[in-house]
């Protein structure tokens, strides 16, 4: 589950017209508006970009790091005392033979003259269409000094169109954002985050456990290891399921079927395999195992989903979608909603996308289209609206938007007619219904896209933005934050 606190930062950036600054919580400008993107504070400094070059402010605003580098990180580590930076470098080709030697035309790059209102991905464009430019890459301490280098060039391989980027004639990976140093692998063959401080490792095609120094703390002789849920993760061993605890001690052994997800509830979701061959595999049961390896509620299900928050989707011998609280108490509903599932061949869709945080519950609505709406071809046809209800079946939310999201630190993501808001857990509207964009975590650590606009904090991940209570927006094609209370740390000056 996603929970941040709520707590703003002491700056928050905020956008004048087409300018960035700071203000405090009150939305008083501390720092003028007066760069092309700001950055959160890490420490004492945040990062500005004027044009295309960036450079570090502290809380003063007050310059200590020049404007002069192409890219840079925000300051990292315990004490804020690292960042990473790209320094441009234009060579000319020399004569002697080297890969480079091959260019035959020297680009007559300029960083000045790029439009700071482009994307970064046209700012990069315009770098790597000069195979002259070296990046220069530095680790920087607090005062702006280099501690370390590397450089990579950028080459065009074989005098094709696209580029690759070579670290010390290695591919690498460019990353945008400094998270914490990597573990040490210890020889592993995978090295893979599994929750809770410890990480799934793989060697000699066998699977296993260790912290995050690589000291292994569960032996490998696993075929599969999942990722730890309240203390408790799954493997697989042959043709067996073994819950684990976090020092490698075997808790039970489930040879019945497949073991579902994680643990959740204290509950985890079996599915009991039907082991007659000529039988066909609907008549597999689900049902929910205790951390004992003992059927809590029995196999009864001919779908189910893991627990979230209390409560479950299972679909019965009828073909019927339910809510289920861990007691496989049904949540009854008005005959007029529906639980959103999808499902798949083995088992229901993730069930944090129907089941909410605090105990709300998505359901929908079929609404007929009327007849001026309908094409010739159709006959019958549905509009769809989402709403909540809470775990005694009572609306929350009408059902009345076109899309909703899941709740996260009390607010959920709402679409009305192509424009993202906020409601709250009581289901009232936070603010308005009027963005183009609303950029709120995916649950469970999920890969995030990169969005369209490519400027201001899309540095930052959505669920690094709620951490300070902030969320990213797009009003009108530009780039915002607002808060959890809905409040806008932007605006648009009139024009005359």
């Amino acid at each position: 589950m996603l929970s941040f606190a709520q707590q703003l930062p002491d700056l928050i950036p905020y956008r004048i017209g087409k300018k960035w600054g700071y203000c405090n919580s009150n939305k008083e400008m501390v720092i003028s508006a007066k760069y092309d993107e700001v950055r959160l504070f890490a420490g004492d400094k945040a990062a500005v970009r004027i044009g295309i070059y960036w450079g570090y402010i502290n809380k003063k605003g007050k310059l200590v790091i020049p404007i002069k580098y192409y890219w840079a990180s925000d300051f990292y580590g315990d004490n804020y005392d690292n960042a990473k930076v790209v320094e441009l470098i234009k060579k000319t080709p020399k004569g002697g033979g080297s890969k480079k030697d091959n260019l035959k035309e020297c680009g007559t790059f300029d960083a000045t003259i790029a439009n700071p209102e482009l994307t970064s991905e046209y700012r990069d464009m315009l770098v790597k269409s000069s195979p002259c430019v070296l990046e220069y890459v530095f680790i920087i301490n607090s005062k702006g000094k280099n501690i370390e280098r590397v450089d990579y060039e950028i080459n065009y391989p074989d005098g094709k169109k696209n580029y690759s980027t070579k670290l010390l004639g290695k591919e690498i990976v460019r990353v945008e954002h400094i998270e914490n140093p990597l573990p040490n692998t210890k020889g592993y063959d995978v090295f893979l985050t599994a929750g809770e401080g410890l990480v799934s490792v793989k060697k000699n095609g066998k699977w296993g456990y260790a912290d995050t120094s690589g000291t292994l703390k569960v032996d490998l002789k696993y075929d599969y290891t999942g990722s730890f849920s309240e203390g408790i993760a799954i493997a697989q061993l042959g043709q067996k399921f073994i819950a684990l605890d976090k020092k490698g001690n075997e808790l039970f052994v489930y040879d019945k079927g497949i073991l579902i997800g994680e643990f959740h509830d204290g509950l985890v979701c079996a599915k009991e395999i039907n082991k007659n061959e000529s039988a066909s595999y609907k008549r597999d049961k689900f049902g929910y195992l205790n951390t004992k390896g003992e059927y809590a509620i029995r196999a009864q299900y001919k779908n189910a989903t893991s627990f979230y928050q209390g409560y479950a989707v299972v679909k019965d011998s009828a073909n019927k979608f339910y809510y289920i609280d861990v007691q496989s108490n049904k949540v009854s509903l008005e005959s007029n909603l529906e639980i959103p599932v999808e499902c798949c061949t083995e088992y229901l869709g993730p069930v944090e996308n129907i089941v909410m945080q605090g105990g709300l519950l998505k359901v929908k609505r079929k609404f007929s289209k009327k007849a001026e709406e309908m094409t010739e071809t159709s006959t019958f046809q549905y509009n769809e609206k989402f709403g909540f209800v809470n775990g005694k079946g009572q609306i929350i939310s009408p059902c009345e938007y076109d899309s909703v999201g899941r709740f996260t630190n009390g607010v959920c993501k709402v679409i009305v007619n192509g424009k993202e808001g906020l409601i709250d857990g009581n289901g009232k509207v936070i603010g308005e219904i009027k963005y183009e964009e609303l950029n709120m975590p995916k649950p469970f650590g999920c890969n995030y896209p990169r969005y369209k606009y490519k400027t201001l904090m899309d540095y930052y991940a959505p669920y690094e933005l709620l951490k300070q209570g902030l969320i990213r927006v797009i009003y009108n094609e530009k780039v915002g934050l607002i808060d959890l209370q809905g409040r806008e740390y932007f605006e648009e000056p009139l024009v005359k």
